[in-house]
């Protein structure tokens, strides 16, 4: 049996699905939405999407981590991926994150692509950027740079922590 990561196990979890990420695709904001808020992704609400300012579709994720909010980025642009081929998590090229390089891991969970921080001090890196609730622009190296615009954190982080933790 291929070895699972970390991410791959706490996104089956959580409940992250294809059916999840279709339903997300087709989401609207709800009516009094503020453009650019986070919104609950996870049948189980222990993930939030923010979605980049333009047409791509690829999502910021956070969902409850090990050591705080685990900020990733759920890939839709990406055919759907073997998990046999990907449980391990593959090394993606380097991203450029608000003008800083930092490694990326690919992990298939349910046949979408989602891609994480390569060491803690990358994840810690982003997670900071994001629970100051700042824009964060991502450049993958695939056809022009991510905006994410800023969004309040706080009612997210809150959100995680009760449903983690129970507090």
């Amino acid at each position: 049996m291929p070895r699972r990561s970390r991410f791959y196990v706490l996104a089956r979890l959580i409940g992250i699905s294809v059916s999840s990420f279709a339903a997300v695709v087709t989401a609207h904001a709800e009516p009094g939405d503020p453009p650019g808020a986070w919104r609950a992704f996870s049948a189980h609400g222990l993930s939030f999407v923010l979605p980049p300012d333009g047409a791509r579709k690829i999502l910021l994720m956070a969902s409850k981590g090990t050591r705080g909010p685990l900020i990733s980025l759920l890939d839709l642009e990406e055919p759907l991926c073997a998990a046999a081929r990907r449980d391990g998590g593959a090394h993606a090229a380097p991203f450029s994150v608000n003008g800083k390089t930092i490694g990326f891991v690919e992990d298939c969970v349910d046949g979408a692509v989602v891609e994480r921080p390569l060491s803690d001090q990358d994840e810690s890196y982003l997670r900071s950027i994001v629970a100051a609730g700042n824009a964060l622009t991502v450049d993958d190296g695939r056809g022009g740079a991510l905006h994410y615009p800023a969004a309040d954190f706080g009612p997210v982080r809150q959100e995680l922590q009760l449903r983690a933790y129970g507090f």
